[in-house]
Order: C-alpha cells, then structure tokens, then sequence
C-alpha cells in the first residue's frame, strides 16, 4: 500500500519528513547554539519541542469535539466523514514550513537572540505532533481493517527517513551556503516543506476523487461490507445504495 496508494504515500511522506525535521535539528543543536556559549549539557535547547507538542495535544481537543459534531450532523457526506479528520491539519500543518523558516534565519548567532531559534522549534513539534495524529486518525478511518497496513507504510516511513537523515545531518548544516550555512541548510528544508504541507490540502479537498482512482479502494469495495460506529467505512462509499449492509 505504501508504494500503490497515493494518499498512503504522500501522506507517509509528509509523517516521515516532519519526523526526519527533529531528528535532524537535534544534530544541528549543537552547531547552532554553541554561537552562543551554550554547553553540552544545556539540554534546555529541547525544551521547545516538548513545549510545541503539549500545545498541539491540548488544541486538537476543541479540533476532535467540532469534527464529531460534523460528522454526526452530516452522515451521508463522506468528505465529513472522513477528511474532515485533516480539518486541523489544514492550519497546524503550516507550523512547519513556518518553524523552520522562523529557525533558519534566527541561527546565525550572536547579535540575534537565541529565544528565535526556540520559538522556531516550538513551531516545529506543533507541527509534527499535529501531523503524526491527524494523518494516523484519517488512515485508520478510511481504510477499516486494513488500516494496519496503511499506517504501517506511514511508520516506516518515518522511522527510515529520521534514521537515514540523522546521518547526514551535521555535515549537510555545516558545508551548504558558505557563511551562511545554518541558515542555507534549514532554508532547503523550509522549501521541501511547503511542497510535503501542499499535499495535505489536495488530500482533504480532493480527497474522494483520488479514492474513487484507487484500484485498491475499488477492490475492497466490491468485496466487503463493514460498519464503523453506524457509518460505513469509506471503501462501501463506492458501493451501490441497494448493496450496502
């Protein structure tokens, strides 16, 4: 699934690069804040992602109440059913591109202040919380029973891209853009960003059409007839009225 279902890949893609974006700004930690004396053990630096995920995690409770309301009201409407679930994604997805942006031009050192770079990466675990929960919560809703395989395409995907990413790390921060290579490097990432954030919104706008594409989609409809909590799960969408169970 994760090489034949579009939406499982672009999707598992996004997860995984968020993903890859703390791993390697981990690495940069150290090539970044020592610009201003900071230590090894000064581990306050990781402080702002914990920060961003704990703001992420309290936003999507009003975010999760008003997509069930939705969802209850609109039964029969399959966007509400579900790519409403990437609702919030819409707005928290932005975090990234713009906490890396934030951070890129906030790591040059002394004289900019180094609470920029902070706010940069409190940016960027808003973002990569909010990814990881809302695409895992579409997956699992849109795909039933099989939704082991969806998400497990989109959890290798992550765990492969920050292990593989990790590596290279230092060395991309440190020999792109010259003297301004901490900003350079975190500039790149900022510009594959936007292109990753760009596909969550074709997702939830588009979402049906690209099911009704999906040979995978198609085969599961004419096979199986389940229920979720009273509505039919997005593969019996695709079924005639006369046919669903």
């Amino acid at each position: 699934m994760f090489l034949t279902e579009p939406i499982v890949l672009t999707l598992s893609f996004l997860s995984g690069f968020s993903d890859a974006l703390i791993f390697m700004q981990i690495q940069s930690f150290v090539l970044v804040y020592r610009q201003w004396g900071f230590s090894t053990v000064d581990g306050l630096a990781f402080i702002p992602i914990g920060i961003g995920y704990l703001i992420a995690w309290v936003s999507f409770i009003p975010a999760i109440r008003r997509n069930r309301r939705e969802r209850a009201l609109k039964l029969g409407d399959e966007h509400a059913q579900y790519e409403s679930r990437l609702w919030w994604l819409l707005y928290t997805a932005l975090c990234l591109p713009i906490g890396l942006i934030i951070f890129a031009w906030t790591s040059g050192g002394p004289p900019v202040h180094w609470i920029g770079t902070m706010v940069g990466s409190a940016i960027i675990g808003i973002a990569n919380y909010s990814i990881y929960m809302a695409i895992i919560d579409y997956m699992i809703c849109a795909y039933g029973p099989y939704s082991a395989s969806a998400t497990g395409g989109n959890g290798w995907s992550r765990d492969f891209l920050a292990g593989v990413l990790t590596v290279p790390a230092t060395p991309f921060y440190t020999n792109i853009g010259g003297a301004r290579h901490l900003e350079i490097a975190s500039t790149i990432l900022f510009c594959i960003s936007l292109l990753l954030v760009c596909a969550v919104y074709a997702i939830y706008y588009y979402g049906p059409e690209l099911w009704k594409r999906s040979p995978f989609a198609e085969n599961l409809a004419s096979k199986v007839t389940s229920e979720d909590h009273g509505t039919p799960h997005r593969r019996i969408s695709r079924l005639p009225s006369n046919e669903i169970g």
